[in-house]
């Protein structure tokens, strides 16, 4: 019954969970974890055995054998396992799980990414500033933005610029696009948020 099921809900969480890319052990891992929860929920929930039973003889064909662990099973096998894994990572993307264990007082730590999710996913609605070493500045929506990971880069739509003159006065000068692209962020010293 086990067959790519959990394998399936494995790509699942993984194609749904924000974060880092996870290394081969964490998803054999999962897989494992999914594989033997959603053998104890069929088995409870449905009644459908962890194992089959069938006696296996040496006269009983390999088919049989592979037909019986996998035909019926499969299926509820896959899906159970790809609810499962939607649950966990919807759970992880929102930190519940954390939050439980902080109310808890189990541990300080948090379900987020890092600092570049925090900014532009929980505090939508504000502009930001971005700030260069050479003294430009700038200003707009941050429309589009990477997730989280490397490469970081955002899409900064109604955008300003602001260049500072000989005198250290900041001349604005709009962006006539529809916003300006930055990928490089070796000369960004600050973003700021806008309230």
């Amino acid at each position: 019954m086990i067959g790519t099921s959990p394998l399936l809900g494995s790509i699942v969480y993984d194609y749904l969970l924000e974060g880092e890319k996870r290394d081969n052990t964490d998803r054999i891992a999962s897989a494992l974890i999914l594989a033997l929860l959603s053998s104890v929920i069929l088995h409870f929930l449905f009644g459908i055995p962890i194992l089959p039973n069938m006696e296996i003889t040496n006269e009983t064909s390999i088919d049989r054998i592979i037909n019986t662990f996998l035909a019926k099973n499969l299926l509820y096998a896959s899906v159970v396992s790809s609810v499962l894994a939607l649950v966990f990572a919807a759970l992880n993307n929102h930190g519940t799980i954390y939050a439980i264990l902080q109310f808890f007082r189990i541990t300080y730590k948090t379900g987020d990414a890092d600092v570049w999710r925090d900014v532009f996913y929980k505090t939508r609605g504000c502009w930001i500033s971005i700030g260069f070493q050479d003294g430009r500045r700038l200003v707009g929506w941050p429309k589009y933005f990477s997730s989280t990971g490397k490469p970081r880069e955002i899409f900064v739509a109604d955008a300003t610029w602001y260049h500072p003159d000989e005198a250290g006065e900041l001349i604005a000068t709009n962006v006539s696009g529809p916003g300006v692209y930055v990928s490089n962020f070796d000369d960004v010293v600050a973003i700021e948020l806008l309230q």
